[in-house]
C-alpha cells in the first residue's frame, strides 16, 4: 500500500520531506449546497451568489496549474458547497486518478445529502478519503446517513465529522456514543466531534469531558490570483501540515470562477477575509 492509500490512523506528520514534495489542492466545486448550516465556513461568502460551478475549460487550467507546482505527489481534495451536485464530479475524480495515478490522494469533504442509489450506482468507483459531515439540523435520517457510511467505508477511508452546536449537545453525545466503538475498531474509518466555533473561550464547553476534544482552527483566506496565472509555489507553510489529521502543506484554495487562494487558518463565518 503507497503512502497515499493509508489509513488515517497511520498518518505521520513527521517526515517534512513528503510533505515538501506535495501539492495540496482543495477545490471549491461548486458554491451550491444542499444545506444552508449558519456555522460553515463559506456560509456568508457564498449564500447570497448565484450558482457556480467548475466549467470543462476552468477544469483543464486546473490540471496544468498542479502539473506547474512541479510536485512529486497531489493531495486533491473535493469540496463546496456540496460537491457531488456537480454533474462531472465522478468524471473528474477519474481524470485525476487516470492522470495522476499513485502520485496522488484524493479527497472528498461530503455532507452525504445525495441518495443512497447515487451511493450505490454513481459514485466513483475510485478509492478516495471522505470527509463526511452530520449537520443535525439537515440529515433527514440518521440510518440513511450510517447506510451511505456502509456503502462507502468499503473501499474508501472515511473520516465522519459530528458537528457540535450548543443546541444539538446532547444529540451529538448520543450518536457520538452509539458509533465510536464500531469506528475506533476500523482503521480506516474515524469518527470525530467537531465543535463549531461558538464554543471558543466557552467555560461550558471545556467541562465536557465524553470525547477527546480536538479543536480545529483554519485560518484566514486571502487571495493571491487567478488561475491562469500559472506559477510555482515557491513557500510550503509546513506549520500548517497537520490540517485535520491529513496531509497538508500550503494549501493551493480554488474557487468556482477561478480565484486562487492560499493557506487557511481560523476561518470562521462573517471573518472571511479575501483581499
Amino acid at each position: 500500500m503507497s503512502f497515499y492509500n493509508t489509513p488515517f490512523k497511520k498518518y505521520s506528520i513527521k517526515d517534512e520531506d513528503k510533505f515538501l514534495k506535495t501539492c495540496s489542492v482543495r477545490l471549491i466545486l461548486t458554491n451550491v449546497c444542499s444545506m444552508d448550516c449558519w456555522y460553515c465556513t463559506f456560509h456568508s461568502k457564498y449564500k447570497d451568489r448565484t450558482a457556480q460551478y467548475i466549467t470543462d475549460e476552468l477544469w483543464k487550467k486546473i490540471i496544468e496549474y498542479i502539473d506547474a507546482q512541479e510536485k512529486e505527489n497531489v493531495n486533491f481534495m473535493f469540496t463546496g458547497g456540496e460537491p457531488t451536485i456537480h454533474p462531472k464530479f465522478k468524471e473528474y475524480v477519474k481524470e485525476l486518478h487516470d492522470h495522476y495515478g499513485d502520485r496522488i490522494k484524493i479527497q472528498l469533504n461530503t455532507n452525504l445529502s445525495r441518495s443512497i442509489d447515487f451511493f450505490k450506482k454513481d459514485f466513483p468507483d475510485i478509492e478516495m478519503d471522505i470527509l463526511a459531515s452530520y449537520h443535525t439540523d439537515y440529515v433527514a435520517s440518521e440510518e440513511d446517513f450510517f447506510k451511505k457510511i456502509e456503502i462507502l467505508e468499503r473501499f474508501n477511508n472515511i473520516r465522519i465529522h459530528l458537528m457540535l452546536e450548543k443546541k444539538n449537545i446532547e444529540e451529538i453525545k448520543r450518536l457520538y456514543l452509539k458509533y465510536k466503538d464500531h469506528f475506533f475498531e476500523n482503521p480506516y474509518t474515524a469518527l470525530d466531534v467537531v465543535p463549531i466555533h461558538e464554543f471558543e473561550n466557552d467555560e461550558d464547553f471545556k467541562r465536557i469531558d465524553w470525547f477527546d476534544k480536538d479543536v480545529r482552527h483554519f485560518g484566514y483566506i486571502k487571495v493571491v490570483g487567478d488561475i491562469s496565472d500559472i506559477v510555482p509555489r515557491t513557500d510550503n507553510c509546513l506549520e500548517h501540515r497537520n490540517f485535520n489529521k491529513m496531509l497538508c502543506t500550503g494549501e493551493h484554495i480554488i474557487e468556482p470562477q477561478g480565484d486562487v487562494y492560499h493557506c487557511y487558518q481560523d476561518i470562521f463565518p462573517k471573518r472571511v477575509k479575501t483581499n
